[in-house]
């Protein structure tokens, strides 16, 4: 029997919230908070909230100095350039907003940055100053009456996939994906029921592939769901029954497999399914580290690898398919839950060819 004193770690928020903040009187909040100090964690609650969110309610209505840095800046690609995010900054001892921002970009992480927008009333920017295919790095800084915060951490946008790449939807998928890039990681959005039967739904990031060659990536966790199949892909067409070779990460208790469908229409078949081990994998459940996999073309001839570190690569299987000479090559996302996407990122990737 679990005793009703044993109080999760999630109280400091709410009683900052409503006794501090609002001057609400809440005297058995109060009590719970008394007997928890210093408020611990718990597995669903990662943070000390004693620390993080108990403090006192603001003595001045007027900042007495600048905002604090600006943090959660996100970029997201868009048909007319890169479209930013971040939170909205205050400043600390008073919690007045910010009244603006300033955003700034450079062509190199440790390059000159130049204002790009100035008096930015709202924590977005939409940057339509770009050119399609090249990377972008941006810092955002607010201001108010007292002066100006420190620039942000610098983040990196690519307008758009790089140069060579492409992403689409392959198959009847509920939600559309979308593919971004930021110099050295691409991150998918992807929905979509499987890649498997004898037709595929999912996010497809992609180039072309001529003749024989390679296909090497690295996944990076944590994915937004276990159901989640990642992986490296070559397939002859977009077309959702097109043959495909592909070695995926294979959900929920995480093996490596080639899976590929021979000719169109076809079923899939999984081949070399090989389990992921500790600690990569935590209790047959979760990727917990990143992992390497890699996929090869030799004529009609498709075998799969992975790997714990890039460097030494376990062979998986081969297969042969009827595949045309120029294929799509890349990086899948598939959420495998209805209506609903998932995240899955991947860095060191690279194609090769035979001439490489």
């Amino acid at each position: 029997t679990v005793s009703r004193g044993n109080f999760r770690p999630i109280f400091e928020q709410p009683y900052n919230h409503y006794a501090k903040r609002r001057g609400l009187d809440t005297p058995n909040l109060a009590m719970v908070i008394a007997r928890q100090r210093p408020e611990g964690y718990g597995g669903d609650h990662p943070s000390y909230g004693t620390v993080t969110h108990a403090r006192s309610a603001p003595v001045s209505t007027k900042p007495v100095a600048p905002p604090g840095i600006t943090a959660g800046l996100v970029a997201r690609s868009t048909d007319l350039g890169i479209r930013l995010t971040w939170v909205k900054s205050v400043e600390p001892v008073s919690c007045t907003d910010a009244e603006h921002y300033i955003v700034q970009r450079a062509k190199q992480p440790n390059g000159v940055y130049l204002p790009v927008a100035t008096e930015l009333s709202k924590p977005e920017f939409h940057d339509q100053s770009v050119e399609k295919g090249e990377l972008y790095f941006y810092t955002v800084s607010a201001v108010n009456g007292v002066g100006e915060s420190a620039p942000s951490w610098a983040l990196a946008a690519n307008a758009g996939m790089p140069k060579g790449w492409s992403a689409a939807d392959v198959g009847n998928v509920g939600v559309p994906g979308y593919s971004e890039f930021n110099g050295t990681t691409f991150s998918l959005e992807g929905e979509g029921s499987d890649v498997g039967g004898t037709a595929d739904e999912f996010h497809f990031a992609w180039k072309k592939l001529q003749g024989d060659g390679v296909i090497t990536a690295r996944i990076v966790q944590p994915m937004s769901s276990q159901w989640s199949k990642p992986g490296v892909m070559m397939r002859a067409s977009l077309k959702s029954d097109s043959p495909h070779a592909s070695v995926l990460l294979l959900p929920p208790k995480w093996s490596g497999a080639l899976v590929y469908r021979d000719a169109s229409g076809k079923d899939t078949f999984a081949a070399g399914v090989t389990k992921i081990p500790e600690p990569f994998v935590i209790n047959e459940n979760r990727l917990m580290k990143p992992y390497w996999i890699r996929l090869t073309r030799t004529g009609s001839t498709f075998t799969g690898f992975m790997s714990r570190d890039g460097t030494t690569w376990q062979k998986l299987a081969s297969a042969n398919a009827e595949m045309p000479d120029t294929l799509y090559v890349g990086l899948p996302a598939c959420s495998q839950l209805n209506h609903v996407t998932t995240r899955v990122t991947y860095d060191h990737v690279s194609v090769t060819t035979e001439a490489e």
